[in-house]
């Protein structure tokens, strides 16, 4: 299943990023990606080497506020 399988009618990818990286809360082989759209957010995790995907997606009217945080070798 790809994303674009989920997408309401009008509804538009924005963004895309994709998680990558050892560092803690990463995940090494199957990285998690995110994407925006101009309706929600929806972020896919992959499982057994990529061969499964959960979506889990957020309405922006369930946003109450975005912390980001930057280190030296990665924001999170």
């Amino acid at each position: 299943m790809n994303v674009k399988d989920i997408l309401s009618q009008g509804e538009e990818l924005l963004f895309k990023s994709q998680q990558w990286g050892w560092m803690p809360g990463s995940k090494e082989i199957t990285p998690s990606e995110i994407f925006v759209t101009n309706q929600r957010i929806i972020v896919e995790t992959s499982t057994m080497l990529g061969l499964h995907k959960d979506f889990q997606d957020l309405h922006y009217s369930d946003v109450e506020g975005i912390e980001l945080k930057k280190g030296i070798l990665s924001s999170r």
